[in-house]
């Protein structure tokens, strides 16, 4: 997902953060559902608000992943969505960009001037959750070139390595209402995947295949980086965690739902050791500078799998 005017955050202690609160759910659980594992079913609503009038489809989703912010102002949407039916008990995370402001959320003022770096532009984002945070942007200090600090701090990897293991350490010092610590999510920043494997829970990847021919040299496949991940073969405790795998291909912008046969060999039939993504939870999105309802899975042609998430009107 792309943005207008984004600002690099200086690393901050977690007080300096508007952390989100635990929801008074109506159902109360004692772990993780069984089908919080790699491979899982999801989908992503991150531009509106989720319409919970009508049927949220699609219904095989089984983890969801919708702006904080937007939960805050309709605080009907996570237990909707976490709860659609007596037998379906959903995951839910939730966007929060972790490593900038935008200035047209709700706490930018909350925000001191001496903590705000350099401005950026369209920069791909991610959002926040209730059983999880999906944290974006936490490598914005050298997004497009790693190691060369873009905040106008002078930060380093170390710097970096610090302020992610201080939020999820923070994070799962929370219980949730099911009993189990708030997890905390990987963004990206596959050059980190090696060490922030053994601190995050799940990890969230954009265009981890390349970008199918287009600008070539600029944005390199990365999936393999974490196949460790899922396998769960390096970490002590050999926890198999979640990837999810969202592609913006080409033939999807300008609002198209027409995914191109090219397109579709490309993203959902090549070999899945070869990509590097064996078990990852992949979703089809929309390439724009939202991540709206839309949604198309991985099925047998470029024609099936659509669904359309209905959200409510901005504004």
């Amino acid at each position: 997902m792309k943005i207008t005017t984004t600002y690099l955050l200086a690393l901050s202690a977690p007080s300096v953060i508007a952390w989100p609160s635990v929801w008074p759910y109506e159902k109360r659980a004692t772990a993780l559902p069984s089908e919080w594992k790699p491979g899982v079913p999801w989908q992503i609503v991150i531009h509106a608000p989720i319409d919970i009038r009508t049927t949220v489809i699609p219904t095989q989703a089984q983890v969801w992943d919708v702006d904080y912010f937007h939960s805050l102002a309709h605080p009907e949407i996570i237990p909707a969505i976490r709860n659609p039916a007596p037998d379906v008990d959903n995951v839910v995370l939730c966007y929060v960009n972790i490593g900038a402001i935008e200035q047209y959320e709700a706490d930018y003022s909350s925000f001191p001037k001496d903590a705000i770096g350099n401005s950026y532009e369209d920069y791909p984002e991610a959002e926040i959750g209730c059983d999880g945070i999906d944290a974006d942007n936490i490598d914005g200090y050298d997004w497009d070139e790693p190691g060369v600090d873009k905040t106008g701090w002078h930060l380093t990897e170390a710097d970096l390595i610090t302020y992610v293991t201080t939020l999820a350490d923070y994070a799962h010092s929370l219980n949730t209402l099911r009993g189990v610590p708030l997890m905390f999510g990987q963004k990206n920043a596959n050059h980190l995947a090696d060490r922030l494997i053994h601190i995050v829970d799940f990890a969230v990847l954009e265009d981890c295949q390349g970008l199918n021919g287009r600008l070539p040299g600029v944005h390199e496949a990365y999936c393999h980086d974490f196949q460790d991940f899922v396998t769960g073969e390096v970490r002590s405790d050999g926890k198999k965690l979640p990837v999810f795998e969202i592609e913006y291909p080409g033939s999807t912008e300008n609002g198209s739902t027409n995914l191109t046969k090219s397109d579709w060999e490309y993203y959902c039939n090549r070999d899945k050791v070869e990509v590097g993504n064996v078990d990852f939870s992949q979703v089809i999105k929309h390439e724009s500078e939202q991540i709206d309802g839309w949604v198309q899975y991985c099925s047998e042609s470029e024609k099936m799998g659509k669904f359309w998430t209905v959200t409510l009107p901005i504004g």
